[in-house]
């Protein structure tokens, strides 16, 4: 019976040091395993590294995202979708 409340009590330390880390470095915390400060800090430094060089994972949009129409988005809709079929 103590075996498995140490057994709960590190697994809550060790969340709670991985949430710590995540929040300070800006990442979710479901990214980090290590078992120590350290291990997860070197971690979160990997992917925002490897976050960084990727990109954002957006497209880039060429026209900056303006509107190029003033039509209600539903009519545009309407007017694809009938091309489609």
């Amino acid at each position: 019976m103590q075996a498995e409340l140490d057994a709960r009590k590190q697994a809550e330390s060790r969340r709670a040091m991985r949430e710590e880390v995540a929040n300070a470095k800006g990442i979710p915390a479901k990214l980090l395993t290590g078992t120590t400060a350290e291990e997860c800090e070197t971690q979160a430094a990997d992917l925002l590294a490897w976050a960084e060089k990727t990109g954002s994972g957006y497209p880039k949009v060429p026209d900056g995202g303006d509107p190029i129409t003033t039509r209600p988005a539903r009519e545009q809709f309407a007017e694809w979708l009938n091309s489609q079929v």
